[in-house]
């Protein structure tokens, strides 16, 4: 025999714009309790997916799971928490006629005809007394298997959860390991290439102040061995002088042949010293000159 005492269904779907609505509603009270259940869904898209499920886990108390999208929620409720939800919600428009005015007027023993008060009386209180021990059997048979389902819907979304984000995380370090690799790559082909411009550059000064020097050495070396040609050659012309000065001398006094040939003498002695003494000059200024070109060439 039957235990339910009221029943509300209604089952609506249609296509729009080639995609498939499906909203259902349904409302049962009995013995064990009421149940209500509304759904709503737009295609297949999980997005447009809402779902509520009310169950009367013991009298006028009440669990209310609500799904929307991929969200879901569990609340429990006590009657009068129930009826403000379902007039706040105007999908559950269907529910609130029965839960304010028709709720307890339905009965589910049909009276005899001919029978006394007395009998339809008893009836009723064994009827209530029945009720009442099964509902309440019922609705905590109801709560302990509702409980565990959610418990148990709660560890699996738990590691889940866990395990997206561990996943998540394994994401995160690869992208920064990654990230490291390339600024570091980015570093060192920075730095390579820095040094490798201040090197160039080194090599650059270093080259410019060898030639620097090298010029700077070249111009002493020929400042000195110009100097020391032209004191050469003051050193001659003032032996030339100094012979012929003696050759006047020499003649004056009488010596004839004999003075010129040794005025010749000596100006051909003289002319030999003056080129020997240039000859040196012009070796010592060469010798500075190689000297400071391989000092400027070792610096």
């Amino acid at each position: 025999m039957s235990t339910v005492t009221y029943r509300h269904e209604v089952n609506h779907s249609y296509k729009k714009g080639g995609v498939k609505h499906t909203i259902k509603e349904k409302l049962i009270d009995g013995e064990k309790g009421l149940s209500i259940t509304y759904l709503k869904k737009k295609g297949d898209d999980d997005m447009n997916f809402y779902r509520i499920v009310i169950q009367e886990t013991d009298k006028n108390k009440f669990s209310v799971k609500e799904k929307k999208g991929e969200k879901e929620t569990v609340k429990e409720m006590s009657l009068d928490d129930l009826i403000k939800f379902v007039k706040g919600d105007k999908n559950l428009n269907f529910t609130v006629n029965y839960m304010e005015k028709e709720r307890g007027t339905y009965n589910g023993i049909k009276k005899q005809k001919g029978g006394s008060n007395s009998q339809i009386g008893g009836m009723d209180k064994v009827y209530k007394k029945t009720s009442k021990k099964s509902s309440k059997k019922s609705s905590k048979k109801s709560s302990k298997k509702s409980s565990k389902k959610s418990s148990k819907k709660s560890k699996k979304d738990d590691k889940k959860e866990s395990k997206k984000a561990k996943k998540d995380d394994k994401k995160e370090s690869k992208k920064a390991k990654k990230d490291d690799k390339k600024a570091s790559k980015k570093e060192s082909k920075k730095a390579k290439k820095d040094d490798k411009k201040e090197s160039k550059k080194a090599k650059k000064d270093d080259k410019k102040v060898s030639k620097n020097e090298s010029k700077k050495a070249k111009k002493d070396d020929k400042k000195v061995s110009k100097n020391e040609s032209k004191k050469a050659k003051k050193e001659s012309k003032k032996a030339k002088k100094y012979v012929k000065k003696t050759a006047k001398k020499d003649m004056k006094g009488g010596n004839g042949s004999a003075s010129a040939s040794t005025t010749a003498d000596e100006e051909n002695a003289a002319e030999e010293k003056a080129a020997e003494a240039e000859a040196e000059a012009e070796a010592k200024a060469e010798a500075a000159a190689k000297a400071k070109a391989a000092a400027a060439a070792k610096a």
